[in-house]
């Protein structure tokens, strides 16, 4: 299974701050870039966010064609403004 740990408005528009893809969810060898595709044609409100977003495996900041195992575990790091 690999894990998606979602945060902030991803959690609102998902429903639930953690999604878990199966292996045969995705194409032979996915990368970070297969992994969004996936989510978001399960989630398509996530669409636009995760178009935004950042993607890190770990605590490591990926880049969307970096390669992802069945044991890792991603998360999708929305964009945040403060002051």
């Amino acid at each position: 299974m690999i894990q998606i740990r979602l945060f902030a408005g991803a959690t609102q528009l998902a429903g639930q701050s953690t999604v878990e893809l199966s292996p045969t969810d995705l194409p032979t060898n996915p990368t970070v870039g297969d992994v969004a595709n996936c989510l978001t044609a399960r989630y398509p409100q996530l669409q636009s966010l995760a178009a935004k977003s950042r993607w890190a495996i770990g605590s490591e900041f990926v880049e969307l064609d970096c390669p992802v195992e069945s044991e890792h575990s991603l998360a999708m790091i929305p964009p945040v403004s403060g002051g």
